[in-house]
This record gives structure tokens, C-alpha cells and sequence, in this order.
């Protein structure tokens, strides 16, 4: 299912169904609590809903994008080239192209990240396979994890989050009237009641709501971040690669059994998951592999092809 897909559908279930669905099947009467206490309820949780909103859509983006300009003051400077352009068609995210860029990283790794281009891209040029550009690293180990003069810094807001703010702060304006000021909410407020439940709901698909409303490099993990920053290469034997009988959309999931030596002798053993498409199911049957690990803790390990954006 397409992002834009999920958030219609998010948005049907947090704004829509409790009021179409449940408040025609629902005696908002029962209840054990007063009127006024429910209402205060209701407020309570949409008021965590909004600003849950406000700083996964407004502060932490901004934040985000002052943080990145400081690192060309205070990052680390490498040399980075641009090895492929994506077409749009193949990109994972439709909103635009993927530019692979490689660089090696504070480890002295050689490491190859993807950005999509219509978040990155160039300030007064067209990017072009083999284009080279500095890129300024995090030494904090967190995100951002890069920032370049070159490329285009994350916009202050993610637009449709945005506007899934601004709708929700209407909408909970709106229907606090309704509730309160033309249905005499004395009589009907209960459990049951869309003033209680929509925001209910909302909160309960918070991650939805992260997954397909927020950008990408907000949601970057820790482990992530540092494996890009600071992680090593080496070579894995791969012990055991067997699907699991699961899908990631269309992709099959593969578990592999990896083992691998660490830069200082020590042999490690890991278990990796990946939905798989068809050229990289083939490559599965490889017997060895690249992998990128953290010296501090060798478990957390990725194959290199998979360190991605």
C-alpha cells in the first residue's frame, strides 16, 4: 500500500469513523465517569495528539535542519561522489530520484548511503554520476548525521505533516463546539463518544502516523546513524540464508546466519532479516558477503549494501 494510501486511511479512521461509524452504534451515556471528567479527558488526549504533531512535524524538522547547517562549522570535511543516479520509476519512495553517494566515513570505511533527490537536491546544478562534493560529518554520532553545501538541507517542515497539524487543530476546534455548545454535551457525553475516541485512536496509530507523514532522516535509528558514521567493514561467511515464509509488501523476508571476524580478532556470529527482490534473492546464495559493524559492539552489524537511507 502506497503512503498516500495509509494516510487517507489513517485519516479516515482518526477524523471520520468515530463519528460516521461509532457515534450511531454508541450510547454515549454509559459510562462510569461524570460528563466533565470525560471532557477533560477528551482534551487531555487531544491536546497530547496535537502536540505530538507539532514536534514530529514543525520542532523537531526545524531543529533538525539548524542542526545540520552547525555541522559545516563543526563537522568533519570528506570528499564525496555521487556513483549512480536512480530513475524515479525505481526509487522506493516515489517522491523522487535516489542519488547513491559514497564517502569514506570517521572510521576510514568506505561507506554507500542513498538520498532521494527531491530532498537533496543540488542548490545550482544538476547532480551527475561522478559528481564529487564535501560532505561534513556528525562527530556526535546522531542525527543529522551529514551536511553538505552542495545539496539541499531537509525543509523546516515536512508539508503534509504540516498540514495534518493545522487540520487536526480545526478539527478539534470544530468539533468541541458541536460537542459542547449545540448537543448538550451533559447528556450525551460517554465512552463512547467521538470527542473521547477519535483522539484515542489517533494516538494509537502514532507510528503509523510516523511511518507515512514524517521524513526519512528524522526516523533515522541510533544504530543506524552510527553504523553510517563510525562502523568497519569486513568480509561474512553467510552459514545459512532461508526465507521465512513472511512478506514486506511484494518482497519475500530472508533470515541469514552470518559470521565474521571483528578488526580485532574476535569472531562473531549474527542473525539479519531482509525482504529480498528478485536480483537480490539470487544474490543470497552468495557464501560471502560485506557487512558494516560497530567496533564498540560487533552484534549490531549490516550488510553493506543495505546501509540506506
Amino acid at each position: 500500500m502506497s503512503s498516500t494510501a495509509w494516510q487517507l486511511l489513517i485519516c479516515f479512521f482518526v477524523f471520520v469513523f468515530p463519528v460516521a461509524g461509532i457515534a450511531q452504534h454508541s450510547d454515549f451515556t454509559v459510562s462510569w465517569l461524570s460528563p466533565m471528567a470525560l471532557s477533560i479527558l477528551g482534551g487531555i488526549l487531544w491536546l497530547v495528539f496535537i502536540v505530538y504533531l507539532a514536534w514530529i512535524y514543525v520542532i523537531s524538522p526545524w531543529l533538525y535542519s539548524k542542526t545540520a547547517k552547525q555541522l559545516n562549522l563543526h563537522g568533519t570535511a570528506v570528499s564525496a561522489k555521487i556513483v549512480k543516479v536512480l530513475p524515479e520509476a525505481t526509487a522506493t519512495d516515489s517522491i523522487g530520484k535516489k542519488i547513491l553517494l559514497t564517502f569514506k566515513n570517521l572510521s576510514g570505511t568506505e561507506v554507500t548511503i542513498a538520498f532521494i533527490q527531491s530532498r537533496c537536491r543540488a542548490t545550482s546544478e544538476i547532480l551527475q554520476e561522478g559528481q564529487s562534493l564535501t560532505l561534513y560529518l556528525n562527530n556526535q554520532l546522531k542525527t543529522p548525521l551529514l551536511y553538505s553545501p552542495t545539496l539541499k538541507q531537509p525543509s523546516m517542515t515536512e508539508r503534509r505533516g504540516f498540514y495534518l497539524l493545522i487540520f487536526t487543530v480545526l478539527y478539534c476546534l470544530v468539533t468541541a463546539g458541536i460537542w459542547f455548545f449545540t448537543l448538550q454535551h451533559q447528556e450525551t457525553m460517554g465512552l463512547g463518544h467521538p470527542w473521547i475516541i477519535s483522539p484515542l485512536i489517533a494516538i494509537i496509530f502514532f507510528r503509523k502516523l510516523t511511518l507515512y507523514f514524517n521524513y526519512d532522516a528524522v526516523l533515522l535509528k541510533p544504530e543506524v546513524t552510527q553504523l553510517i558514521l563510525v562502523g568497519k567493514s569486513t568480509q561474512a561467511t553467510v552459514l545459512q540464508a532461508k526465507e521465512t515464509g513472511m512478506l514486506q509488501g511484494d518482497h519475500p523476508e530472508v533470515k541469514f546466519t552470518m559470521q565474521f571476524t571483528d578488526d580485532k580478532g574476535q569472531t562473531h556470529t549474527v542473525q539479519k532479516v531482509h525482504a529480498l527482490n528478485e536480483a537480490e534473492l539470487y544474490k543470497a546464495k552468495e557464501t560471502t558477503r560485506e557487512m558494516i559493524y560497530l567496533p564498540e559492539n560487533p552484534q549490531v552489524a549490516v550488510f553493506a549494501d543495505k546501509l540506506d537511507l
